[in-house]
This record gives structure tokens, C-alpha cells and sequence, in this order.
């Protein structure tokens, strides 16, 4: 549903892309404090999946716009999404190694998923903001 709004009323919304990223980046704060403090996972995949819904499914229309404004050119744009699949390859391939000779604890993952889901949404709100400089 969120795909079908966006294609109808990307230009108006993507102007509040940051106000969506940042509620993602609060969302995540109250999410992952909640998991490492309480220790309840049944919390935390309620709240994901309303995250997710809600916050993530519209950061990810979003970012297909922004990736349009960046790269409006055909090839650069193809070329951009090819090489975020070898990225995200790699990156598969390199978690799944390190998860098969290290059992890291449950805290540590939760940290880590937390310390990424953060950097990438700074990353995107700099993206974001450097657009907006550009209109």
C-alpha cells in the first residue's frame, strides 16, 4: 500500500524523508534499549514488526527516490544497484562466516543490528540533507 501512496505522491512526501528516518532512528533507540534492559523478545518483534510496517516500508519508497535524484541517469543508476547487490553479497557471505566460528551472544547482536540500522540511517539523513541543499 505504502508503494502504490509513494508512486502517487512521491515529490510531496519525500520532503519528510527525514522526518520518517529520524522517527526510525527514536524507533530503533526504544526498540533495542528495550531488549538489552528488559531482556523480552516478544516486545521487540511486536515493535519491529509495526517498525517495519509503518517506518521502514516508507524510508524504502523514499530511498528509491532519493536513489532517482542521485542517479538519474539510466546506467549510473543501474550500475549504483548492481554494485549495492555485490555489497549486500558480501556482506551476506561475510556474516554467515563469522557466524559459523563464533557464537556471539544474543546482547552482541542486538548491539550490532542497533550500531547498523543507526550508521545507515545517519548516512541516509546526510544523503537526505545534501539534497535538499541541492533544490
Amino acid at each position: 500500500m505504502f508503494c502504490w501512496i509513494w508512486n502517487k505522491f512521491s515529490d510531496k512526501l519525500f520532503r519528510f524523508y527525514g522526518w520518517i528516518t529520524l522517527a526510525e532512528i527514536i524507533a530503533d533507540i526504544v526498540l533495542f534499549a528495550d531488549v538489552l534492559i528488559r531482556h523480552d523478545l516478544k516486545f521487540y518483534f511486536l515493535l519491529n514488526v509495526l517498525i517495519y510496517s509503518l517506518i521502514t516500508r516508507n524510508m524504502a519508497c523514499g530511498g528509491t527516490k532519493m536513489r532517482a535524484k542521485v542517479h538519474p541517469d539510466e546506467k549510473l543508476r543501474e550500475q549504483y544497484d548492481n554494485n549495492i547487490n555485490i555489497v549486500c553479497s558480501i556482506a551476506t557471505v561475510l556474516g554467515a562466516s563469522v557466524a559459523l566460528f563464533y557464537q556471539i551472544p544474543l546482547k552482541g547482536l542486538f548491539i550490532l543490528a542497533f550500531t547498523g540500522n543507526i550508521i545507515d540511517n545517519v548516512i541516509y539523513l546526510k544523503i537526505f540533507n545534501e539534497l535538499q541543499k541541492e533544490s
